[in-house]
């Protein structure tokens, strides 16, 4: 439902000092999971809060693993984990190599460029 919703509204620019919302963290990695994994719809992910504090939001990217997604449905495997922070708008994906978050670029309109994407 969350995704749904970050979707439909899309992510309107964060006036400088604001907090960015849990929606707007959520539709920041659900753009760079778009240009990340361009190849795979969106309804084959979903996107959970796993932590949220005054300072952030960290997020789990799992594998939605159904009839049309493939896979087993009785799994949901992570594929990636971020963190939102909130003041300023930063985004950080974490690197299981480095056992790192690192950080991820982020345009003037909030769209989001992780060291990973193509």
């Amino acid at each position: 439902m969350i995704l749904l919703v970050a979707i439909v509204l899309g992510i309107a620019a964060v006036p400088t000092g604001q907090p960015v919302s849990e929606t707007q963290a959520i539709e920041l990695v659900t753009n760079s999971v778009h240009a990340t994994y361009s190849g795979e719809p969106l309804h084959c992910f979903s996107f959970m809060i796993e932590e949220q504090s005054q300072a952030s939001f960290e997020i789990a990217v799992r594998e939605n693993q159904t009839r049309g997604c493939g896979g087993d449905p009785g799994v949901a495997p992570v594929r990636d984990r971020f963190r939102v922070d909130r003041v300023p708008v930063r985004l950080w994906i974490y690197a299981v190599s480095e056992d790192a978050y690192l950080p991820c670029s982020v345009t003037d309109d909030l769209q989001p460029r992780c060291p990973h994407d193509k």
